[in-house]
């Protein structure tokens, strides 16, 4: 299931995880996200009847939103909150540097097109401020990148983690609070 997610974060991953094909997604410009239509508390299994699926455009859909039959039947990694649009890490998937280069050898092994991303240098706790020390950036290939990741570690600085994070996980902005 997790090589399956990743994969398609390396073939033009948001319309995919969206729910519509590339082809869908440029003609009409909205994709389909999937809310929790009712609180749902930590470690319950999602059932069809706790989410909705809405149209919306591209540009507002987080780059870890799962589709509907992904969600289906996994348990809750934290409270969901009815109107929340549910993510990977909201049903326990994360994307870590490994998984970026797993992504990058199954390209061909070299960057052709480097960019640099931030991951956690070591385990943090939900609830810890970062001051910055506790991150590294790695280069990746620039389509595997989410869209709110962060680029630079000292975007780490001041923000509180939201969740437990593991080393070499990618840190994205929606896991993070002032």
């Amino acid at each position: 299931m997790k090589n399956m997610v990743f994969t398609l974060f390396a073939v033009s991953f948001m319309p995919i995880l969206a729910g519509c094909s590339q082809s869908q997604a440029v003609s009409a410009q909205q994709g389909e996200v999937v809310y929790v239509f009712q609180d749902i508390k930590k470690g319950e299994t999602i059932t069809e009847r706790d989410l909705e699926i809405e149209k919306v455009p591209l540009a507002a859909i987080p780059p870890d939103a799962v589709v509907k039959k992904v969600a289906v039947g996994k348990k809750t990694a934290e409270d969901l909150k009815s109107g929340m649009i549910l993510s990977m890490r909201d049903i326990g998937i994360v994307l870590t540097d490994a998984d970026l280069k797993r992504l990058q050898v199954n390209q061909g092994g070299a960057l052709k097109n480097p960019a640099p991303i931030v991951v956690a240098a070591r385990d943090l706790s939900a609830g810890q401020k970062l001051d910055g020390t506790e991150c590294k950036k790695i280069d990746t290939e620039i389509e595997t990148i989410p869209m709110d990741a962060l680029f630079e570690t000292s975007q780490a600085a001041g923000q509180t983690c939201k969740f437990d994070i593991k080393a070499g996980e990618v840190l994205m902005q929606h896991e993070l609070r002032e």
